[in-house]
């Protein structure tokens, strides 16, 4: 059943309208196995995705910080929340991305491609399926429709799903505007239909807010996933990673790897995603402060989200080493020197850990590394050894064997060109699965491995 609870209580922070048909989609791909635990039928994803007639939908506003700068005139420019869909036990939007012109498509056309919705349909399955907090998609289609970016490309709509897409942006923008009363409905509608809370504060809410953000962007770090475009308006308030663009998974490990070729001053480079997430929720607790009677401590935020973040990086860590480090006495110091070991020997960061599982750590080092052991790699790999002596072992689990890097996306986005489905298919089903892939495919899967990704930009 599909309702339109956010836009019936928030009609003001958006505008209801139409999506715009395309021409008949030259290829369409539905998530069979979400599809069947949400209980949608394929014909019913079907008449969203193929854009055949116009669907009523809400383009939602809210504003942000991009790049560090505050820009007022953001929207949903080219994307329409089609309402929420309700199961048993729990409430998904639907969203089409790719719908036409909003009121907030600014000097956009209101349009995805093809290569950009591939790219968000692949890594939404591949993050949920490894345990990272993403939204996922419904399926995706593709049209003859051509579309300019940095050439003609083929048009594309998305079908997105999560809890919610309300955004940091959403409360900056009530907060910014001085609508205080509305802010503080949305408060009450997030902490009650979201967190489930039967007290709501500004400060409970930014407290759960910060845990379940801290923990997926540690995650990222412990896999590799660099996000490239950290904007509050692509910040989730549920702790979801959301609006996939620039993305990519480190080949060679890299602490300073920008994934974004317009970041050119690494704001959202790898090593800087921890703290660009604590400036992310430091602006989201600005904007909470506004609330009438908030009370929100800055000290005790940072505190949180600190704490939060390493002990959820190194939860996760421990596991996939397959060494107890949490009561590690010189845990700072270990850590430290795992990262100089991974980045004096340029180790390829996920096949390190695969091995690492199948062979030991000394093969996983010797086996990933992409530069020859220089005299100041073999002594920082020595302390290593000597500090993870002192953990106890435990089994090594969490550990994929290949990871979509964008060298394979590449591949299938240019056989989808040539309208070769196959590759996509393959690899739509093996990122729904990751540690069930059939043997044979890994080396088609770890295509890109060792070598260095190059930036991509945020056109889509």
């Amino acid at each position: 059943m599909l309702t339109n609870r956010y836009s019936d209580q928030f009609a003001d922070l958006g505008t209801n309208q139409y999506s715009t048909p395309l021409d008949k989609p030259r290829f369409y791909y539905v998530n069979q196995s979400l599809a069947d635990h949400l209980g949608i039928t394929t014909e019913q994803i079907e008449s969203w995705l193929l854009m055949q007639e116009p669907h009523a939908g809400f383009a939602m506003k809210y504003t942000g910080h991009q790049f560090g700068h505050y820009n007022p005139d953001l929207g949903d420019g080219r994307g329409l929340l089609l309402g929420e869909w309700q199961t048993q036990d729990q409430s998904y939007d639907l969203h089409l991305k790719g719908s036409g012109l909003t009121p907030y498509s600014r000097m956009g056309d209101g349009r995805a491609v093809t290569r950009s919705t591939i790219r968000e349909y692949l890594m939404g399955e591949f993050l949920s399926a490894i345990g990272v907090a993403s939204t996922r998609s419904l399926g995706m289609a593709s049209f003859s429709d051509a579309i300019q970016r940095e050439q003609h490309e083929p048009a594309a709509v998305l079908l997105r799903t999560t809890a919610t897409h309300i955004r940091f942006g959403h409360f900056e923008y009530l907060a910014n505007t001085g609508r205080i009363d509305r802010l503080a409905s949305l408060i009450d509608y997030v902490g009650h239909t979201l967190f489930k809370l039967e007290t709501v504060t500004p400060e409970l809410l930014l407290t759960l807010v910060i845990e379940r953000t801290a923990k997926m962007i540690a995650k990222w770090q412990n896999y590799g996933f660099c996000h490239g475009v950290m904007n509050t308006d692509n910040m989730s308030i549920i702790g979801e990673t959301f609006d996939f663009g620039p993305y990519a998974f480190m080949a060679s490990f890299n602490p300073s790897h920008i994934c974004n070729r317009t970041d050119q001053y690494g704001r959202y480079a790898f090593d800087q995603q921890p703290s660009i997430g604590l400036w992310n929720l430091q602006v989201l607790a600005r904007a909470l402060s506004v609330a009438p009677n908030a009370e929100i401590d800055a000290k005790s935020m940072t505190s949180q989200y600190v704490t939060v973040f390493n002990n959820s990086y190194v939860d996760t860590l421990q596991r996939r080493l397959g060494y107890e480090l949490d009561n590690h006495p010189d845990l700072e110091v270990l850590l430290d020197t795992f990262h100089q070991v991974l980045a004096a020997l340029r180790c390829d960061f996920n096949q390190f850990f695969a091995l690492n599982q199948t062979d030991g750590i000394q093969a996983a080092l010797e086996q990933s590394a992409t530069l020859p052991a220089s005299l100041k790699a073999k002594e920082l790999t020595n302390r290593l050894k000597k500090l993870l002596d002192e953990c106890p072992q435990i089994p090594a689990h969490g550990n994929p064997l290949w990871v979509p890097r964008n060298e394979l996306i590449d591949e299938v986005i240019t056989a989808s060109n040539n309208s070769d489905w196959l590759a996509f298919k393959t690899l739509a089903e093996a990122c729904a699965a990751p540690y069930a892939v059939d043997l044979k495919q890994i080396e088609w899967l770890n295509t890109g491995a060792s070598g260095f990704s190059s930036p991509l930009s945020c056109s889509s």
